[in-house]
């Protein structure tokens, strides 16, 4: 690798570092704040480090979303510092053309891209379901899980497989709220003599007398959330809501790369400025804007071709070797 692009992949890569730490930053504070309201039951520092635990296992999934807005915005910064300092015209009067200059930004842009896939495919499945368990900690409403269902009651919190509303549970398990590591152990219920009763062996002392009837259950158990799948299991569903959810994982590492070379080519043909690197991040926006219009489309059923995340990639090439071709004519 030559100096030029050395000195290219330093500052670019320092802008990128920045640009990430402060979305996760300001991501980080918005949800610490949202989620303080419902875990308003507890009390002082309690309340806070529940809310922040539940900030920070959201934190992967609005990552992995953010990557490319992230990448355009560290990749105009570098190239308005390098404008502002003069480098990036000492750069190109060397005989350095866009490409050259570009393909260090690109480079990180891609890394950025799969580290946001490598996210989506092991860390927020696993983040996504420690959140609804540690959300149903600091709920009065039942979550639903993995095909179960999560339930707060007097100071604990029950997990019941099956349908508990039919008057039979064939699994269940008990918390300490506060306490996860406090379990009973797994047991099958039964509704019996108005009470729930235990099948087979069963921990002593095991309070399941403080679960509600099951007709009162039926009244509490709400949908099951959404939560974050796996690849494979999104690549076998063929459900609208699910190809749009594909789509956009298989997109955004895609994009990534993309966003760098746009918002650096249109740092670079614009004055240097604060407008400038808005304008510059502006491209991904509209694409962000439009893969949640069309998954938020695709969840009641109706994905339409044009709506397809992957497929406004094809533009947005386009768009990139205009300003390429550009920044190319003397």
């Amino acid at each position: 690798m030559s100096r030029a692009s050395r000195l290219v992949m330093g500052r670019a890569l320092r802008w990128l570092a920045v640009a990430i730490a402060a979305t996760a930053l300001l991501v980080l504070l918005v949800d610490w704040v949202e989620h303080g309201s419902r875990v308003a039951g507890s009390t002082g520092g309690a309340a806070l480090m529940a809310s922040l635990q539940l900030a920070l296992l959201r934190l992967p999934a609005h990552l992995s979303r953010a990557a490319p807005v992230a990448v355009a915005i560290g990749a105009s910064l570098a190239v308005v510092g390098l404008r502002r300092s003069g480098e990036w015209q000492a750069l190109g009067a060397a005989g350095l053309g866009p490409l050259r200059l570009f393909a260090p930004i690109a480079l990180l842009g891609g890394a950025v891209g799969l580290g946001a896939a490598a996210l989506d495919a092991w860390v927020v499945p696993s983040a996504e379901r420690a959140y609804h368990r540690a959300l149903a900690h600091h709920s009065d409403r039942p979550l639903r899980q993995d095909g179960g269902t999560w339930l707060s009651v007097g100071g604990l919190a029950f997990h019941l497989e099956g349908d508990p509303s039919s008057g039979a549970v064939p699994a269940a398990h008990a918390f300490a709220v506060g306490d996860p590591g406090q379990s009973w152990t797994r047991a099958a219920l039964l509704w019996r003599d108005d009470a729930w009763r235990c099948e087979g062996d069963c921990a002593p002392g095991a309070p399941w007398d403080r679960l509600p009837a099951p007709d009162h259950l039926g009244e509490l158990i709400g949908p099951e959330p959404p939560s974050a799948l796996s690849w494979g299991t999104l690549s076998q569903d063929h459900r609208p809501s699910s190809r749009a959810e594909l789509q956009a994982r298989i997109s955004r590492p895609l994009a990534s790369p993309l966003a760098a070379i746009v918002a650096a080519a249109i740092a670079a043909l614009l004055a240097p400025g604060p407008l400038v690197v808005l304008l510059a991040a502006a491209p991904v926006l509209a694409w962000e804007l439009l893969a949640s219009a069309a998954q938020a489309q695709a969840a009641i059923g109706q994905l339409p071709g044009a709506g397809i995340p992957i497929g406004r990639l094809v533009p947005a090439l386009l768009i990139a070797g205009l300003l390429l071709w550009r920044l190319r004519r003397p």
